[in-house]
């Protein structure tokens, strides 16, 4: 769970009231997140010990934060909660229907992909969409959601259509093993020497993007941002393709299987030392 401390933590994330702040689950309770949950923060995970054993913080009965107020976590669940639940309740059979031996070759052996079609039936799309950016401004710090107040507008009036660039939102199935958030990461692109900026709640069954500055979406997620587009109310199928992705660490977008994170640390010390 990566997200920096902040001064002005009293206040809700979405309206900007001083308030006092409600415990929100993240994900919602009732979207399969209603049981015993363990997330580490990146200076949990730097701490390791030798063989690997994380100290982090274990939620009982869902994992979520205390930085919405009541009436801002009352109205989610009214109005995007319900639908989320139900693309939830899809992903979660999908995951389902694959052989556990079918997990194991895509996470033990490089070059195994598992992929997926999966359609929500009867959805409201919009609803859904504001349900993954409440989360998303949930896990941030204030100061983000501060300078970004055309996402907490998104979210506080129904009607409000569209996420315009610079943002873009992408799903993915996700097995874990690492359950994660976080917070508005910058990743440097060695490729390109660019920075991304990154908003990431992974989770199963899904690892859910935002990415700033009209970045493109990690190999294997569908790009969700079109759904932004319609009615409140509108009632329509929604197809999805996607990669189903494994999460070894805490940070975001790492969706290196076990394999390829084998593979890499023997790269990296068979490699010279630097010189400086």
């Amino acid at each position: 769970m990566n997200s920096s401390p902040d001064i002005n933590e009293s206040l809700c994330h979405i309206c900007l009231e001083n308030k006092p702040l409600s415990f929100e689950h993240v994900p919602p309770r009732s979207a399969n997140n209603n049981s015993k949950v363990f997330l580490c923060d990146m200076k949990n995970w730097l701490q390791r010990s030798a063989d690997g054993q994380v100290k982090g913080k274990q939620f009982q009965r869902g994992a979520g934060v205390s930085t919405l107020c009541r009436d801002c976590n009352s109205f989610a669940g009214k109005w995007y909660v319900p639908d989320y639940t139900e693309l939830v309740r899809v992903g979660t059979a999908a995951l389902a229907q694959i052989p556990p031996e079918k997990r194991r070759m895509a996470d033990e052996q490089i070059g195994v992909r598992i992929h997926s079609r999966l359609v929500v039936q009867d959805a409201k799309p919009l609803r859904v969409i504001k349900q993954i950016v409440t989360m998303m401004l949930a896990v941030s710090t204030v100061g983000f959601c501060e300078k970004h107040p055309d996402l907490r507008e998104f979210v506080l009036c129904p009607d409000k259509q569209g996420l315009q660039p610079p943002f873009r939102l992408g799903l993915s199935l996700y097995l874990g093993p690492v359950s994660r958030y976080a917070a508005h990461e910058g990743i440097l692109k060695t490729d390109t020497r660019e920075f991304q900026f990154v908003t990431e709640l992974a989770l199963p069954p899904f690892s859910m993007v935002l990415m700033l500055n009209d970045a493109p979406l990690p190999d294997g997620h569908a790009d969700v941002t079109q759904f932004a587009n319609g009615s409140i109310d509108e009632v329509r199928d929604m197809p999805l393709e996607m990669d189903v992705r494994f999460g070894h660490t805490p940070y975001a977008i790492d969706f290196q299987s076990s394999a390829e994170k084998k593979a890499q640390r023997e790269k990296n010390a068979a490699a010279p030392p630097m010189t400086l």
